[in-house]
């Protein structure tokens, strides 16, 4: 086991999404928690890769790396980068 804290999430969806949810993860043999987890990663990773880009750009520009105008450019590109598109 890892050595992890977790903390427990508890949501209400409608009674039909949860039997679909259910009919879904038996189908692909996984179970509830892996599949939800695995969406909440996929777009949290997405944000985290958005966050760490700026902050490398933050970084670069005051070592003096890249300019203020590139670095603009770079924040700009960051935030116009398109959703995930759902499934």
């Amino acid at each position: 086991m890892r050595n992890e804290t977790h903390t427990r999430l508890s949501i209400d969806i409608p009674h039909e999404m949860h039997m679909a949810l259910k009919l879904f993860v038996v189908k692909n043999r996984i179970n509830i928690k892996d599949y939800v987890v695995g969406l909440i990663k996929e777009d949290l990773s997405e944000e985290m890769e958005d966050y760490l880009l700026g902050q490398m750009a933050l970084k670069a520009e005051k070592e003096g790396s890249i300019g203020v105008k590139k670095s603009e450019k770079l924040f700009k590109k960051i935030s116009k980068k398109p959703a995930r598109s759902k499934k």
